[in-house]
Order: structure tokens, then sequence, then C-alpha cells
């Protein structure tokens, strides 16, 4: 759900030979964006902290979208993922 309206934006730019679809999804992204900014403002009264914060809001989704892929996939596959462990080793 989360890539499917960047992709239709491309496949529709592709599908008209105009970016405009781009444009408008990139509109759509600066509206949610800005709306979070606004109902941020309890959090901070800075405009700039609340649109830094209201963007990366909205783009942690990406990478937390690419791991459960990851992992379904893997899953798939009858692989299975090794824990990431960042203790350093007592030796």
């Amino acid at each position: 759900a989360v890539l499917a309206l960047p992709l239709a934006a491309l496949a529709g730019a592709a599908a008209v030979a105009s970016p405009i679809p781009v444009v408008l999804l990139g509109a759509a992204a600066a509206a949610v964006i800005a709306r979070s900014a606004v109902r941020a403002r309890w959090k901070d009264p800075s405009l700039a902290t609340r649109l830094v914060y209201a963007a990366h809001s909205h783009l942690q989704h990406f990478p937390i979208l690419a791991g459960q892929v990851a992992f379904h996939l893997d899953r798939l596959r009858g692989r299975r993922r090794a824990l990431i462990d960042y203790k350093e080793s007592s030796r």
C-alpha cells in the first residue's frame, strides 16, 4: 500500500508521457507533510523542527516496508535472517 501510489504515479506519467502525475504525487506528499507539521504544534513552536518531524514521520515507513518485504520474501524462500547483535563481543 505504501508503494502503490508512487508506482501508480510513475506508471501514469509513462502512460501519458507527462510528468503531471509525478508532480501531483509530490504536491500530495507535501500537503500531507504540511498537515502533520501543523498538527504537531504541541511538540515544538519551531516550524522548521515540525516540518523535519513530519517528513521523518512519513518517510520512515519506507525502510520499515523494505524490512517487512525482505522478511516475507526470505520466509517464502525458506531462509532465516540472522539476528543483528550490536553488542561488542567479550574477547
